[in-house]
């Protein structure tokens, strides 16, 4: 599965639309070449903050691979506190492409008089 999002040599976004392979070789749209297995690794991911300084926890990181190989058809929902708007930041940060759906649901509606 195809895990990167831009070209490693460049950094610019990736057009697979305008991309084309000849044996184990991919051309992609912005002039470079790359081997078709290093399209597919995984460490390809950026886990950290955009200063570098943090780096998202394991589960966070299981959690977006899950997501990305699920091509993002998924649920993120935990218990409070432990990272689903990182996790979701993380997921735009490494697809740019993925249009993301957020429902936001309040836990207090029990609390209220209403």
């Amino acid at each position: 599965m195809k895990l990167i999002a831009q070209c490693p040599t460049c950094g610019k976004a990736r057009n697979e639309e305008r991309e084309f392979k000849l044996l184990s070789t991919v051309f992609l749209f912005c002039g470079h070449k790359v081997e078709e297995k290093d399209l597919e690794t995984k460490d390809q991911l950026d886990f950290f903050s955009l200063d570098g300084t943090c780096e998202a926890y394991e589960f966070q990181k299981e959690n977006i691979r899950a997501a990305i190989n699920s091509n993002c058809n998924c649920i993120i929902a935990d218990a409070m506190g432990l990272g689903k708007t990182i996790q979701a930041a993380l997921l735009l940060r490494n697809l740019p492409e993925v249009l993301l759906h957020l429902l936001l649901l309040s836990n207090l509606q029990p609390y209220t008089n209403g």
